[in-house]
């Protein structure tokens, strides 16, 4: 049977690390795209987030955009494990919600403490 991919060419692995394989009715396109739906988020994962920036950060390859970013210009938190940008645009566009629900945090803390 052959090996599944991602849309990045990574296999794909359920939970449990075990590389997935098209079941072998799945020849024509229709069937493989309907396999792929009746997979949960955890199936289609190949690799965790950090992994996934760590290697990308290896290959200095941007991970929102894709693109190459040149020696010594690298943009992020500083921290591999949370990837490098080619720019701070990239890096707040990955992180956007991320971003926005700590500075909802830091509003109601804010206030809590000028209400106090």
């Amino acid at each position: 049977m052959p090996t599944t991919t991602g849309c990045l060419g990574f296999p794909l692995a359920n939970a449990n690390g075990v590389i997935l394989t098209f079941p072998p009715d799945a020849s024509d396109d229709d069937s493989a795209f309907e396999w792929l739906q009746s997979l949960t988020h955890a199936d289609r994962m190949a690799k965790s987030e950090r992994e996934y920036l760590l290697e990308l950060w290896s290959q200095n390859i941007c991970p929102y955009c894709g693109k190459d970013i040149p020696k010594g210009t690298r943009v992020g938190s500083g921290r591999k494990g949370d990837g490098g940008f080619c720019s701070l645009d990239c890096y707040t566009r990955y992180y956007e919600q991320e971003l926005k629900e700590r500075a909802r945090k830091v509003a109601a803390l804010a206030d809590r403490h000028r209400d106090s």
